[in-house]
C-alpha cells in the first residue's frame, strides 16, 4: 500500500490552481483517495470550500460536475448531512447538533472516524459561526428586555431546545414571566422542557411557527415584549417573510421588539453546503430587510436597526414598537 502523502504534501497539492472543471474534480478526486488511503482529513477537507469558491463555477455548474463524485460520498458522512438533506431543513436542529456535538455528547457518528474529521471541519465554517451567533444575540436580548420590564413576555419560534436560554442570565435568575416556545415537532418541546427543567415560565406551544404567527394576525392571544424568530422565516420567500413580519410586529406590547436573523448573500460557505450538503439556505442582503421594514406603519416603529453580527455571515433586524 503507498504511503498516505504528509499533511505538507496535501497543502502543496491543493493551492495549485485548478484552472478549469476538470482540474477542480481532480483535486477533490485526491482529497477522497487521501481519504481512502487512510490520510488525516482535517488538512485537506478544510480547504474543500475554498476550492468550490475560487473555482468560478456556478452551483449548478459544480452539483452536475460532481453529481457521482466520491466527494460527495465523503460529504454524506458528516453528520450533518441528513439534517440538511431533509425537506424542510430545520436551521434550529442544526445549531442543536453543532452545541450537542461540541460539549461532547455521544451520538451513532461516534463510530465514524472519517464524519468526525468532516464535521471537526464543518462545524467550524462560518454558517456554523452564524447560527451561534443568533443565539447569543437572542440570549442578550432576553436579559436587556427582562432588566427593563419585570417579568416579560418572551416568545421564541423556531428555536429547537432553546439554545439561549441556557447563555441568559435574566433565565437562570428566573425572571422570565411567560416564555412561549412555538414549534411543530412534540419531540423538539420534550427536548427543550428536559434541558431546561428550572425555566418555570416555559409555556410549549405544539403548532407550526407559521401558523402560530397567522394566528397572531387575526387574535392575538398575547402581548410579546420579545419576539424571536428563531429559524421560523429561513426558508421562506421575500413576500411571505415581509408579511410574517408585519404578524409579528402587531403582536408586539408597546415597547416590546423583535429580532429577526437569516443568512448573508455573500455567505462564503454557500457552494458548500448546496454542493456538499444539499442546503440551499434562502439568503437575504440588508436592503431586503429595510424593505420589509416599509410595510410596517411608520407611525408605530418607535426604532430599528439592520445590521450584520462579527461572524458576517448573518443580517439582522430589530425592530421596536413605539411606546
Amino acid at each position: 500500500m503507498a504511503k498516505p502523502p504528509s499533511i505538507g504534501e496535501q497543502r502543496l497539492r491543493l493551492v495549485q490552481p485548478a484552472g478549469d472543471a476538470a482540474g477542480i474534480a481532480a483535486q477533490l478526486a485526491d482529497i477522497a483517495r487521501q481519504a481512502e488511503a487512510g490520510a488525516p482529513l482535517l488538512a485537506a477537507w478544510s480547504q474543500v470550500p475554498e476550492l468550490l469558491r475560487e473555482s468560478g463555477l456556478s452551483a449548478e455548474a459544480l452539483r452536475a460536475l460532481l453529481r457521482d463524485h466520491p466527494i460527495r460520498r465523503l460529504a454524506r458522512q458528516d453528520p450533518l448531512a441528513p439534517l440538511c438533506a431533509a425537506r424542510p431543513v430545520d436551521s434550529a436542529a442544526i445549531l442543536d447538533l453543532l452545541l450537542r456535538r461540541g460539549q461532547g455528547h455521544p451520538d451513532r457518528w461516534e463510530s465514524n472516524p472519517t464524519g468526525r474529521q468532516i464535521f471537526a471541519v464543518t462545524s467550524r465554517l462560518t454558517f456554523a459561526s452564524g447560527l451561534k451567533e443568533r443565539r447569543q444575540f437572542a440570549a442578550e436580548l432576553i436579559d436587556q428586555c427582562a432588566d427593563r420590564r419585570p417579568e416579560p413576555v418572551v416568545v421564541s419560534l423556531a428555536s429547537g431546545r432553546l439554545p439561549e436560554a441556557a447563555l441568559s442570565r435574566a433565565a437562570a435568575e428566573g425572571r422570565i414571566g411567560r416564555w412561549l416556545l412555538v414549534d411543530e415537532k412534540e419531540a423538539t418541546l420534550r427536548a427543550a422542557l428536559a434541558d431546561h427543567p428550572t425555566l418555570a415560565a416555559l409555556e410549549p406551544r405544539l403548532i407550526p411557527p407559521i401558523r402560530f404567527l397567522n394566528q397572531l394576525c387575526r387574535q392575538p392571544e398575547v402581548e410579546a415584549d420579545l419576539l424571536l424568530f428563531g429559524a421560523a422565516l429561513d426558508g421562506l420567500d421575500e413576500l411571505t417573510m415581509g408579511r410574517l413580519l408585519q404578524c409579528g410586529f402587531r403582536s408586539l406590547a408597546p415597547g416590546g421588539s423583535l429580532l429577526l436573523g437569516a443568512f448573508a448573500f455573500d455567505l462564503p460557505d454557500a457552494l458548500y453546503l448546496d454542493v456538499m450538503l444539499d442546503w440551499r439556505p434562502v439568503r437575504r442582503c440588508e436592503s431586503e430587510l429595510r424593505a420589509a421594514i416599509r410595510r410596517l406603519p411608520p407611525e408605530e416603529i418607535g426604532d430599528f436597526r439592520v445590521f450584520r453580527g462579527p461572524s458576517r455571515a448573518m443580517v439582522y433586524l430589530h425592530i421596536t414598537r413605539r411606546g
